[in-house]
């Protein structure tokens, strides 16, 4: 049998017999205790190593694979209740999966899952395969290939060699034994940086959860003011009748009839504007959840915002904050990371040391020829490198610094973030009691003026004047409901609870 075919068959044994021995050796016992893996596949959550422990897991989010050529997929999701009525948890659950954002956050945690299963491959040996040709009459290079071949002839003429065909054929093993602790250090870094991705995808999931809070209730206001637009006008063309009436009966002048058409005029155009609002609302609506919307039923009533029970003092909130906000944690597990690399880099300073090892095989008809291998260790130490790690060690303590300045930063801005909402939310309940008291004002003032202008007690002005500022007061009204749902939800994410109830 020819070296060449005994090669390839050894070469089928060396790799079952070199995975099987692997999981003995001393190396594979020690990456066995580091917790090292396998990397994981694409959409799988790798149970982990010691920076990674914790696993955790996002109900309703899609695989890459799910995601559509728009970055969309389909509805599993009802968005009405059985009364056909818009529902916002289910606007929430389909925001999770359509969102780009989300998509985008998803991506970013496949990317990371990547970079570490990388990290962890270095942990690993080498092994590769490969086959050269070449024909040469080179005194030099036809005496090496009969050499290795074992077909080296004396009787020939050494300065005039004929030609001569070599195939070689080797495997190639390469193990690193020492480096310096990058490996680990690159390991750690790519897990911390896995870790900070799974907090961003929290960040926009909390964002999100708020958006579409927003959205959904902005929807709502729009639909109130459409419909007080609609009544408003309503009343006017009723009194419109009334001036009309007495116009005919003569106890009423043309300039009353002008008047009330005047502001019919108005309320149609106001009419106009509430409308637009509305479909925008619709518009902006889709924008964020991501699909389209069915345009349906709206709930009659102003249904209370994710967490809206959830009242706790400022202080508490604050601290909350502090503790939760997915953004926190991202910029910690950043900081972990960039530690990490300063280790990496450091370890340019310490040698290396690599196990390799070669079997070849040489022929030249592919019928005959020879076969050998070898075995060495490679200690490597840089001596000097023109400071390019020094250079590579301030970049990483530089990165390192800055996150530190970014965090201080960040835990200001949280606090501030979490005393503005608290303040817009105090706020938000201040307008809602004072507009429900000018509404009610509002409507009891019209009941009276209008009794009063049928008795010929009141004039037309009055009228006008108070069915305006009743419509400007259920105006207020709207957006006041809507207003303290938002402030409710917007300190909810402040807290950087919003989304729990959504991705546990």
């Amino acid at each position: 049998m020819s070296p060449r075919l005994l090669l390839l068959l050894g070469l089928l044994g060396f790799g079952a017999v070199g995975c099987a021995k692997n999981a003995g050796c001393p190396s594979a016992s020690a990456l066995c205790a580091e917790g090292l893996k396998p990397p994981p596949k694409r959409g799988v959550k790798s149970p982990g190593t010691a920076e990674i422990s914790q696993e955790r897991s996002f109900t309703g989010l899609p695989s890459p694979e799910r995601v559509g050529e728009t970055g969309k997929i389909e509805s599993n999701f009802p968005l009405r209740d059985e009364k056909g009525v818009l529902v916002l948890n289910e606007l929430i659950q389909q925001a999770l999966q359509s969102n780009p954002d989300v998509a985008s956050a998803l991506e970013r945690i496949h990317i990371a899952d990547a970079a570490l299963a990388g990290a962890r491959a270095e942990f690993f040996p080498r092994l590769s395969v490969s086959e050269s040709y070449g024909i040469s009459d080179n005194p030099v290079q036809t005496f090496m290939f009969q050499l290795n071949q074992a077909q080296l002839n004396f009787d020939q003429d050494f300065n005039d060699p004929s030609l001569t065909d070599n195939f070689h054929t080797q495997v190639l093993a390469q193990y690193n034994l020492y480096s310096g602790g990058r490996q680990m250090a690159a390991k750690r870094a790519a897990a911390a940086e896995r870790e900070a991705a799974v907090s961003g995808l929290e960040g926009v999931q909390n964002q999100l959860v708020f958006r579409v809070t927003e959205g959904y209730y902005r929807l709502l206001q729009a639909h109130e003011l459409l419909q007080i637009g609609r009544e408003a006008i309503e009343q006017v063309e009723h009194h419109l009748a009334i001036v009309q009436t007495r116009l005919r009966a003569g106890t009423a002048v043309k300039s009353d009839v002008l008047s009330v058409e005047v502001r019919l005029a108005e309320v149609q155009e106001a009419l106009i504007a509430a409308r637009n609002r509305f479909e925008l609302a619709w518009m902006v609506l889709d924008n964020v959840v991501g699909a389209p919307v069915p345009r349906q039923e709206l709930p009659q009533t102003v249904p209370p915002a994710p967490g809206s029970e959830r009242v706790s003092e400022l202080e508490t909130l604050i601290e909350e904050a502090l503790r939760s906000r997915p953004e926190i944690g991202r910029l910690a597990r950043k900081r972990e990371a960039a530690s990490a690399h300063i280790r990496a880099a450091r370890a340019a300073h310490y040698p290396t040391l690599d196990l390799t090892a070669h079997y070849d095989a040489f022929t030249g008809d592919l019928a005959s020829g020879d076969t050998n291998f070898f075995v060495g260790l490679v200690a490597q130490l840089t001596l000097f490198d023109g400071g390019r790690t020094r250079s590579q060690i301030q970049q990483a303590q530089a990165r390192l610094h800055k996150l530190n300045a970014q965090q201080r930063g960040l835990l200001s801005d949280i606090e501030l973030d979490v005393r503005r909402a608290y303040l817009q939310l105090q706020e938000a309940r201040e307008r809602l009691r004072v507009a429900t008291g000018a509404v009610k004002q509002g409507r009891e003032s019209l009941r009276e003026i209008e009794i009063r202008y049928r008795a010929q007690m009141a004039t037309l002005t009055e009228l006008i004047d108070a069915q305006v500022a009743l419509s400007r007061a259920r105006a207020r009204f709207a957006n006041a409901q809507a207003g303290i749902e938002i402030a409710r939800s917007n300190l909810e994410r402040a807290a950087g609870r919003l989304s729990d109830a959504f991705t546990a």
